[in-house]
């Protein structure tokens, strides 16, 4: 299961999943990361949804380029507007 959400997440580079395999994948992505000497970190939010079918929290996993220390620097990351 593990190998399919890395595969998508490597592919699509964000994917949206529960908060559980979000956890998990984190550390399975970072491995492959390491082991393929490639720059950057996985870094995934929590939202305010559940899941249709368990009522599961979902999350978003995605890459990052630099090293993310929590949810709320990676929030601003992602709202920061361009530099000319």
């Amino acid at each position: 299961m593990f190998r399919n959400l890395a595969a998508n997440l490597v592919l699509h580079e964000r994917i949206e999943t529960t908060d559980a395999k979000a956890k998990e994948l984190r550390r399975v992505a970072e491995r492959l990361i390491t082991k393929a000497v490639r720059l950057g970190t996985v870094a995934y939010t929590t939202q305010d949804q559940l899941s249709e079918s368990d009522n599961a929290p979902i999350s978003i996993i995605e890459f990052v380029d630099g090293p993310v220390s929590n949810k709320a620097a990676a929030d601003a990351a992602e709202t920061a507007p361009a530099a000319p």
